[in-house]
């Protein structure tokens, strides 16, 4: 079970140097077996972790008590699953995705980091709220290294009122952006339901209230080209 307020990760670095993630579905023997030869560590802090396995949540690793590391959020089931889906479908199509990639010159780690038609794209699936001050310096931060962040936001934070009447707050702006012809929608995916969900055609009613056309889509449905520059509906369905 995790602790409350322990960090989660699904990607560390073994004694040897080499990175193993989690995402790469190992079974529970492998992962006791793994668990009693091998020392893990952080890929940020390089101070030495815990490979948790339970029957309650999905394996993960920890750092051990007292630890100082500050590199990483706390993450819930909600998010490490959502991770491991993402992950899994980019590599479906064709791709070579790397779990939880850090980058010591902003001394941050994306969710997922890809490339595709050279360029390297790092998706940053947030599912608790974030200030706009840190949501704008990670964004900073990817670009300072010619890096291409695609924020997603976690399904669950969708507060739909009505068919097509949405509540959105500051933190939900945030996500917002533009195809090429200046249309404006909202990522997000909910891996319970594995849809993809994208908001579109927004109509502020208020601060706190607005309408959209709600797309939803199985995630095997979606192609990399859907999610890096969406082709969006003419009008919206209200």
């Amino acid at each position: 079970m995790q602790e409350k307020g322990e960090v989660a990760l699904l990607t560390v670095k073994l004694k040897s140097g080499e990175t193993i993630s989690l995402a790469e579905k190992y079974s529970r023997n492998q992962l006791e077996a793994m668990r009693k030869k091998e020392e893990f560590y952080c890929r940020s802090c390089s101070e030495k972790m815990i490979l948790k396995i339970g029957t309650q949540r999905i394996p993960h690793f920890a750092h051990e008590k007292g630890s100082e590391c500050t590199e990483y959020d706390r993450e819930s089931e909600y998010h490490m699953s959502g991770k491991i889906k993402l992950f899994e479908w980019l590599e479906i199509q064709g791709l070579s995705p790397e779990m939880e990639c850090y980058y010591p010159p902003i001394k941050q780690r994306a969710d997922i980091a890809f490339t595709y038609e050279e360029k390297t794209y790092c998706i940053e699936f947030q599912c608790s709220t974030i200030s706009a001050e840190v949501f704008r310096r990670r964004t900073e931060g990817y670009r300072k290294l010619l890096l291409h962040p695609i924020w997603i936001l976690g399904g669950k934070n969708i507060n739909r009122k009505q068919t097509h009447k949405l509540s959105l707050t500051n933190f939900h702006y945030l996500f917002l952006k533009e195809t090429a012809n200046r249309e404006v929608y909202l990522p997000a995916y909910c891996p319970q339901t594995n849809q993809f969900i994208r908001l579109e055609n927004l109509i502020s009613l208020s601060t706190r209230m607005a309408y959209a056309s709600i797309l939803c889509k199985p995630l095997e449905k979606l192609t990399v080209q859907d999610l890096i520059e969406p082709t969006l509906t003419l009008s919206p369905s209200l």
